[in-house]
């Protein structure tokens, strides 16, 4: 059901890379704006997913009171954040520029 919910966070943030950067990002020849406005997005998008895992999942999926964290569990917390979003973008980017190269081979 938590997976589910988070759903929410990567859906966007995968639709965001596949149709509003890498379209840009192929056609621009000024990469350095769309490397800050990638960065400020994902760091958007890693706040979203804490949110909701302390807000939403814990106190109303799993039932537990949100906590206060030591240093260490928060940056462990925010790289494993950080890394299921990536996993989830990076391999749909990923499908979307193998058929791109596909269809630049046909044509």
């Amino acid at each position: 059901m938590s997976q589910l919910l988070l759903l929410l966070i990567k859906i966007p943030a995968v639709y965001y890379v596949l149709y509003s950067l890498i379209p840009r990002w192929l056609k621009q020849p000024g990469k350095f704006m769309l490397f800050i406005e990638a960065f400020v997005a994902m760091c958007f998008f890693v706040l979203a997913y804490r949110v909701m895992i302390h807000f939403v999942i814990w106190p109303y999926v799993t039932f537990n009171k949100p906590q206060t964290f030591t240093t260490l569990e928060f940056t462990a917390r925010l790289f494993y954040s950080i890394f299921d979003i990536l996993q989830v973008v990076g391999i749909a980017a990923a499908i979307k520029l193998f058929q791109l190269r596909i269809n630049a081979i046909k044509k």
